[in-house]
């Protein structure tokens, strides 16, 4: 529906993890994004949420004729705005299910956006991960490259009490989250 409004528009943030069936949560709005600016709508009990983007990165058409960022865009998109991602708790709980990404479309998309603190997001999040992605050192030395010298917390521009520093990516991370992740186990499973 969202990307027949105009033929640039493409699925993206939490609704691109759940096209791809990568969800935790089911939400009834549709998150979708493009270059010219749609109000919000409401059709059929689904809300449909646009997000302006100029980026044109890594946009696929599938078999359906659906328009949906590539699952590497998506990471990064979430982690970037994570409240269109359904919270931190869902990212986790999706980049669990993802395997063996494609290392050179992340950093593509890192360097489009050229965010510092997405650098230190990214970094540790896809650390965290590491071994389920199939990231390497060497991505994650560049990405640790990018980081700036200023602390950063994970999961909002917000100062967020009970939380760890995680002085390799300097990036203040959610106690509630160390502790999901303490509970896994070494694959990160939830």
């Amino acid at each position: 529906m969202a990307t027949k409004l105009d033929k640039s528009n493409y699925i993206s943030y939490h609704s691109a993890l759940e096209y791809r069936g990568l969800n935790n949560q089911v939400f009834n709005e549709v998150v979708y994004s493009g270059h010219k600016r749609i109000n919000d709508f409401e059709f059929e009990y689904v809300a449909y949420h646009f997000v302006q983007s100029k980026c044109d990165l890594q946009i696929e058409t599938n078999y359906d004729g659906v328009k949906v960022t590539s699952i590497e865009r998506t990471m990064i998109d979430c982690i970037d705005q994570i409240d269109l991602a359904g919270g931190i708790e869902e990212i986790y709980r999706a980049f669990d299910s993802i395997h063996n990404i494609n290392e050179d479309k992340l950093i593509e998309t890192l360097k489009f956006y050229n965010k510092k603190v997405l650098y230190q997001r990214a970094g540790y999040i896809l650390e965290t991960f590491k071994n389920n992605l199939g990231i390497s050192n060497a991505t994650l030395d560049y990405i640790h490259s990018q980081i700036g010298s200023s602390k950063c917390y994970l999961n909002s521009s917000k100062k967020v009490s009970n939380t760890t520093l995680n002085k390799k990516w300097n990036v203040c991370v959610p106690n509630y989250i160390l502790t999901i992740l303490s509970k896994g186990s070494d694959d990160n499973e939830f």
